[in-house]
This record gives structure tokens, sequence and C-alpha cells, in this order.
């Protein structure tokens, strides 16, 4: 099992548990739209749309931090980016 896989079903359980959850994917802008195909349609979490935000890497915002559970892909890149992680 893929690891997107393992995020999505702990996504989806999350919500299941606790509808007013926020999940917060963090990525290469590049892999935004296959998240969002991936946890909408293959996970079925149209529902929750309002509860999961998407922030490309490059989008980083550290002063805005609410989210309940944060999924990160693709991390190595992240950190290398030294700007990007100074306040995680």
């Amino acid at each position: 099992m893929g690891k997107t896989i393992e995020a999505g079903i702990v996504a989806r359980q999350c919500l299941i548990d606790d509808a007013t959850r926020r999940i917060e994917v963090l990525a290469p802008r590049s892999l935004i739209p296959q998240w969002t195909t991936e946890l909408f349609g293959r996970f079925d979490l149209d529902e929750f749309r309002r509860q999961i935000i998407f922030t490309p890497h490059d989008k980083v915002d550290t002063s805005d931090r609410a989210a309940d559970l944060l999924i990160v892909d693709e991390a190595h890149n992240l950190l290398n980016d030294d700007a990007s992680l100074s306040h995680l």
C-alpha cells in the first residue's frame, strides 16, 4: 500500500470520527491536483471539502497552523528549502 493511500485512509477516518476536524495537505504545487482527485474521488471525501485545504510548498504560512491533521507530501523537497521550514 502506498503512502498516499495510507494518508487518505487516515484522513477519511479522521473526518468520519469528527466532521469538524480540519485537514491540511502540504505538497508541491504540481501534486495538488493529484491530491484533490485522490481525496475527493478515491476516498469519497467530497462532503468534507470545507474541512480540507491544500497548500503548495511555496505558500507555507506557519502563522496559521490550525489543522488537526497535517499531511506532508514530498517532505524531503520541503526540507531542502530552509526558509520554508524555519517556523514549522
